[in-house]
């Protein structure tokens, strides 16, 4: 394959790829500013709340290392998809938990999938780029998937005093069912990361 020929499919494998990354990091934040409204509706304790935050983030910092060795042994894009399937049904979940006791369950479940997608996202990039952009490729994967830490507080003050809709119950579903398809579907995504 031409090195123009497979230049389209790179640039769409890193979109995919930097907008798993950027659902993930929107996720970590975006319950932070909603804490006092989940305290209120589920008439629990701000300390019990909190833990829809650290279960999240207690499973992304200690998974991906098993999760990115799983990826090398099966195939990151099927790691990558399995995640992402967790992921969304966990969000499914955290929209529909009845208690605080499940949306911290389905929190920690969410944390799981985004601990399996994590490394593999970064190893996806670097396989769709020859190496010498390799620099550019995971500059802008980093600047992009970066706006999602930026974005995740703002997405989650805005509808809690407008709608009443936390952001557990609608941010990671609609992302990741949309980020599921097209990575599912891509054949740039699909053929570099096949194994």
């Amino acid at each position: 394959m031409s090195d123009s020929a497979s230049k389209p499919s790179r640039w769409l494998t890193l979109l995919a790829a930097c907008f798993g990354l950027t659902m993930l990091y929107i996720d970590l934040f975006i319950v932070n500013v909603a804490l006092p409204a989940i305290s209120h509706d589920f008439h629990a304790p701000l300390g019990t709340v909190s833990w829809t935050i650290s279960g999240y983030v207690l499973m992304i910092g200690v998974l991906p290392m098993g999760m990115g060795r799983l990826g090398d042994l099966w195939g990151h894009r099927k790691v990558y998809l399995a995640g992402l399937g967790i992921f969304f049904v966990a969000s499914l979940a955290c929209g529909l938990a009845p208690n605080i006791m499940a949306l911290i369950l389905f929190r920690i479940v969410q944390g799981i999938g985004a601990a399996i997608m994590t490394p593999g996202t970064l190893a996806i990039v670097i396989r769709a780029f020859p190496p010498r952009q390799h620099g550019l490729a995971i500059g802008i994967y980093g600047g992009i998937s970066g706006l999602g830490l930026i974005a995740g507080p703002v997405l989650g003050w805005f509808p809690v005093p407008l709608i009443r809709i936390h952001p557990c119950q609608h941010t990671g579903m609609d992302r990741s069912m949309g980020c599921w398809l097209r990575a599912a579907r891509s054949h740039p995504f699909g053929s570099l990361c096949r194994r």
